[in-house]
């Protein structure tokens, strides 16, 4: 809650009182001064800044209320008083950036930035309520993430040999690892007699302090990835590819990272993408992101016959609901052949014959 000041205790306490009061009649007690976009900056500042340092909250996801902030909800209501701020006007974001040609889930994520900075603002008292709770959330349709398919994949690992980042894509493809678990991946963290990797951290970029490695996404994610023989030979590939760049490049910067820069060092996030973006166009594949190379390893183990299960403990989830619904695309042809187990079966029941 926030403190309350005064030229004496009494004035103080007669203060806190009025602030008490009119917060249960439903008022505002903010200063009449304050607008949307001077608290959210305050609220990043603060509350969401130490979250990040006591390790409760991620950097890239206070890097990623910054983004919003400052694209999609500064622009449209940042300008307005903090306790004026009504359900209508959060619906005229919305709104306005459906017209814009925003994307749905967009337009979700900064509906969902500026109600977490104002929960924060009725958690210390500031506003009465949370005036983006009585607005209207956008809907957005669960969409299955495009994947490469059995053949793509199979011509794609065929065409890596000589390719610099081919490791890189093999490996993605062979463990399902998240691209930043991968740039975070040390040689300490691979055992390749064992045939293992262990996960744990990631790698990013934030504005203002460069590549920044953290703690893997959930505690699920931070575990030991098997790796199978062809993720061991792509990974004695990188090996060598790496100790040869070091020995012949001038400049070069030493690395622990199994993954390194052109010049050394590990790899950037965007120069992974960069990379993936040229090796998935020269050979006319589907337009999918790096990330989604992962959602193609959780398809083709499903299409596999894998259970899922299994693959929840490949991909690390936190839930076989994860595993399910957002990763895993059940083709047509497994539906269809799990309709035809049922016609077997029942061709199997026994004919009743009824006497005339």
């Amino acid at each position: 809650m926030r403190s309350f000041r005064g030229a004496t205790r009494k004035s103080a306490l007669e203060r806190r009182r009025d602030a008490s009061d009119k917060l249960a009649r439903g008022e505002s007690i903010v200063s009449s001064r304050m607008t949307v976009s001077t608290w959210i900056e305050q609220w990043l500042a603060g509350p969401v800044a130490t979250s990040v340092v006591l390790g409760a909250r991620k950097a890239t996801t206070a890097e990623s209320y910054r983004c919003l902030f400052e694209a999609y909800v500064r622009p449209t209501v940042g300008e307005l008083r903090l306790d004026k701020l009504t359900a209508a006007d959060v619906d005229g974001m919305t709104s306005m950036l459906a017209r814009a040609g925003y994307r749905p889930n967009t337009i979700r994520l900064a509906r969902a930035t500026l109600r977490a900075a104002i929960n924060a603002a009725v958690a210390e008292g500031v506003v009465a309520r949370n005036v983006v709770e009585r607005s209207v959330a956008p809907k957005v349709s669960k969409q299955k993430r495009p994947t490469l398919d059995l053949t793509q994949a199979q011509d794609l690992l065929g065409s890596l040999d000589g390719e610099p980042y081919g490791p890189l894509i093999e490996l993605a493809l062979w463990t399902g690892m998240r691209r930043g678990e991968l740039l975070a991946l040390r040689w300490k963290d691979v055992d390749l007699d064992v045939g293992q990797a262990r996960v744990s951290a990631t790698l990013s970029r934030l504005t203002g302090k460069g590549l920044v490695e953290s703690g893997p996404k959930t505690e699920e994610s931070a575990n030991t990835v098997p790796l199978v023989g062809r993720a061991v030979a792509a990974l004695l590939r990188q090996r060598q590819a790496q100790l040869e760049a070091s020995n012949r490049r001038e400049g070069w910067r030493a690395t622990e990272h199994v993954f390194h820069g052109p010049k050394g060092g590990p790899l950037d996030p965007a120069r992974a993408t960069k990379e993936w973006n040229a090796i998935r166009d020269a050979r006319e594949l589907p337009h999918i992101t790096f990330h989604d190379l992962r959602h193609t390893t959780g398809t083709l183990l499903r299409g596999a016959g894998v259970p899922l299960e299994v693959i929840g403990r490949i991909l690390r989830h936190a839930s076989i609901r994860t595993t399910a619904d957002v990763y895993v695309d059940i083709r047509d042809a497994l539906t269809r052949d799990g309709l035809e187990a049922l016609e077997n079966a029942l061709a199997c029941t026994p004919e009743v014959v009824v006497s005339p």
